[in-house]
């Protein structure tokens, strides 16, 4: 499963309320105020947005709630960002904030990425039947967790190195303001990177040549360090 995050800080959101039309009462009065002050998050991060535009004399608030908002706000700094392939996680945060930024929680609606084409190489990837394990290396989940901010149409910054975090279970990657979790929480967790990678069609190749039924072993999965993930195979013949 992904998991996206991404951070919007308050410059952002004021750039996209110069875009927003107000309504008619708040004419003429300028933007005073975005509250980011953690005290007013609640526990389910549904919870709205209150800004504050003022005047001499006069003061009004207005409340930006998260389905209406949150996914427009990202569209603001990604112009092509595809809101309608994505939606909030399910019993989950929408957004929340910690006095400096917005974080947006999201996920993708349908997880199936095309074949990218490209043949990589066996330090990089493999897939054996004697040793009984998938590798797939650290550089080419960043290039898979990369190719999911393309999808979505959002541009790539700068890459920070892949690595697993203990606190959500999976590997994590940050690029610029956007942070994807890919969470190994089910055993169709690694359906999607084996199609990108051309491994499904390796991996019922394998099952066939060797006449065994195989099964990938996803909980049992471990980081070699500085590598990537090694994914152990069940093999009974």
């Amino acid at each position: 499963m992904l998991n996206f995050c991404v951070d919007v800080f308050a410059d952002e959101i004021a750039s996209y309320l110069s875009t927003f039309l107000l309504p008619e009462y708040f004419r003429n009065m300028g933007l005073e105020r975005i509250d980011l002050n953690p005290k007013t998050i609640n526990r389910d991060g549904t919870q709205p947005l209150r800004v504050t535009y003022s005047m001499p004399g006069r003061v009004e608030d207005l409340e930006l709630f998260p389905e209406e908002h949150a996914f427009r706000i990202i569209r603001s700094i990604f112009p092509l960002f595809r809101i309608d392939d994505v939606q909030f996680i399910p019993d989950t945060s929408m957004w929340l904030w910690d006095g400096e930024k917005v974080t947006i929680y999201f996920m993708m609606k349908n997880e199936k990425t095309e074949p990218s084409g490209e043949i990589f190489p066996s330090e990089e990837v493999y897939l054996s039947f004697s040793r009984k394990e998938i590798f797939i290396s650290f550089e080419v989940i960043q290039e898979y967790l990369a190719a999911q901010m393309g999808i979505l149409r959002m541009d790539l910054k700068d890459d920070d190195a892949v690595y697993w975090d203990d606190s959500c279970g999976g590997v994590v990657y940050r690029n610029g303001n956007v942070k994807i979790q890919w969470i190994l929480a089910s055993k169709d967790s690694l359906d999607d990177i084996l199609r990108f990678l051309g491994l499904d069609m390796v991996f019922l190749q394998v099952k066939e040549l060797a006449d065994s039924q195989i099964e990938i072993d996803l909980f049992s999965s471990s980081f070699v360090p500085e590598k990537g993930l090694m994914i152990p195979l069940r093999i009974r013949k």
